[in-house]
């Protein structure tokens, strides 16, 4: 997770905002093409290239020339929102981590920022979300039963 949000400063910079909002983290998930978030995501999008563009092409919008360094860029207050959002799916989940998928995951229940409205404008709800990391879950405990019950002998 801390590589998305670094990534998520670089992508503020690349496209010139003084700050990182949700839509800057879910872009630099999208970077991260074998995170959990966009593992869940390929199963809920068909063209991820259509969200990157209409993230990209909303942060032009709020672009500023005054961008000086990757430095002087802060998380806005939406941003830090979604993070402590992250925090507390990560509690619900009972996992001992946060994850990219909780990130996801906050950024959709906050509901108010430009990221999850560009997600629900394509069908991505939490509660779809939801049910795809239920079923991953699921899935990755039918397979670790799988493997204990069929030990390997050597």
């Amino acid at each position: 997770m801390s590589m998305a949000l670094a990534f998520s400063k670089e992508e503020a910079e690349r496209l010139q905002n003084s700050s990182v909002s949700p839509s800057h983290i879910l872009l630099a998930m999208l970077r991260q093409n074998t995170s959990s978030a966009v593992e869940a995501l390929h199963k809920l999008i068909n063209d991820m290239q259509e969200l990157k563009r209409r993230l990209e092409e909303n942060a032009l919008e709020t672009s500023s020339s005054q961008v000086t360094s990757i430095h002087d860029i802060d998380f806005d207050i939406d941003a830090s929102r979604v993070i402590r959002l992250g925090v507390l799916e990560a509690r619900l989940m009972k996992s001992e981590a946060i994850d990219t998928i909780h990130v996801l995951m906050a950024i959709l229940r906050a509901n108010d920022n430009t990221a999850s409205k560009i997600l629900k404008s394509m069908g991505v709800t939490y509660d779809s979300l939801a049910q795809v990391v239920r079923a991953n879950s699921q899935e990755k405990q039918e397979e670790e039963t799988e493997e204990q019950s069929n030990p390997i002998i050597m």
